[in-house]
């Protein structure tokens, strides 16, 4: 084959690969017809392609149909919504760039690829994006901030001071602690400042510091909250025995064990008990959200019964939401009650919405 034949065949094959992998299905007469070329070379295409991708083939009548084998359109709807949400994120921290408008119009165009707003691949979307949404305000968009920060932290470690810090909490709240820092903790992708605080030794996030002060070695070392009141000393942060790993050191697996997300140790645990239908018992069947999640199979229904010990956080019960209608809780009871509260005011206020129109 020449090398003009060959450059060809190539633009075929990736014109056509994209075809399949969009959920599209091909015939011999439609690469014939796009490509303008003989049968036995579309053919001939397809069952190279057939071989090397291991595509599904079915007869429509007379005619061979191949297809991307095990295509899912569910699949496109949850890539999305994971690309989307990261695509949020770089909007956060390209927002006063020329990067901004080209990675909104990308994002509208992948939302345009799904389907229109009314399909149900959009609908789909739109419940597993919630599910997914992160709290971007809680990820660091200022660099020299952070790295101030960074070096304030060192230079207390090396010289042995106590920092007043100002930190905004996983949960939005605003407080001031003071803190004697022992190092810096780089876990799961996220920097952390491991510090002693009221005699407990905790994590804090270096993206959650909002501002630092090293104190003098005689300085009391009083709390006060955002307001400036005295602090109780309930931060919202658990206590928690870290344990000690071989090397003698702090054990982290430990304090991130009932973790969801990026929240760490700032709600209490509970034991969760959901059950789940439909695409979503499917999703956790194949994916474990977290270390503790134990299932069970619902014969009766066909769905399935998912078991968790984690803290309840923001972040997890947006989760839940987005799993509407799929999802029953179960336990907590709090959670519960929570859940047909918000279920409730939602269905409130677009009953509002129908009588005003």
């Amino acid at each position: 084959m020449s090398a003009r034949n060959t450059f060809a065949a190539t633009r075929r094959s990736h014109a056509i690969m994209k075809w399949l992998q969009n959920g599209e299905d091909v015939t011999i007469l439609r690469v014939v017809e796009n490509f303008g070329i003989k049968y036995p070379q579309a053919r001939e295409d397809l069952k190279l392609l057939e071989e090397l991708y291991l595509l599904e083939t079915h007869r429509q009548g007379r005619t061979k149909v191949w297809r991307w084998a095990e295509f899912n359109p569910q699949y496109i709807s949850v890539a999305t919504a994971a690309a989307l949400e990261l695509g949020s994120i770089a909007l956060d921290l390209f927002h006063d760039t020329p990067y901004f408008q080209e990675i909104e119009r990308l994002a509208q165009h992948c939302r345009e690829r799904v389907g229109s707003p009314d399909s149900k691949q959009r609908v789909r979307l739109d419940r597993v994006s919630r599910a997914l949404h992160l709290r971007r305000s809680w990820l660091p968009v200022d660099e020299n901030a952070m790295t101030e920060h960074t070096e304030d932290i060192l230079d207390a470690v090396f010289l042995g001071q106590r920092l007043a810090m100002q930190y905004s909490r996983a949960d939005g709240a605003l407080r001031h602690y003071i803190v004697t820092p022992r190092k810096l903790v780089w876990y799961e992708g996220r920097l952390w400042l491991l510090a002693d605080h009221e005699s407990r030794t905790k994590l804090y996030d270096v993206a959650g510091i909002v501002s630092l002060d090293a104190l003098r070695a005689e300085a009391p070392a009083e709390d006060a909250d955002a307001e400036g009141g005295a602090d109780a000393g309930d931060d919202g942060v658990v206590e928690v025995d870290f344990g000690v790993d071989e090397n003698g050191d702090i054990d982290l697996e430990k304090y991130f064990e009932n973790a969801f997300g990026i929240y760490a140790q700032n709600y209490p645990v509970a034991d969760v008990h959901l059950e789940v239908r439909n695409s979503w018992a499917n999703y956790l069947r194949r994916y474990r959200i977290h270390p503790s999640q134990r299932i069970e199979e619902d014969p009766d229904t066909g769905g399935l019964h998912v078991h968790l010990r984690l803290g309840v956080c923001p972040e997890f019960r947006t989760f839940v939401l987005g799993m509407i209608p799929d999802v029953r809780v179960h336990a907590p009871i709090e959670f519960v009650e929570e859940l047909d509260e918000t279920i409730r005011e939602w269905l409130e206020s677009k009953a509002a919405q129908v009588e005003a129109t």
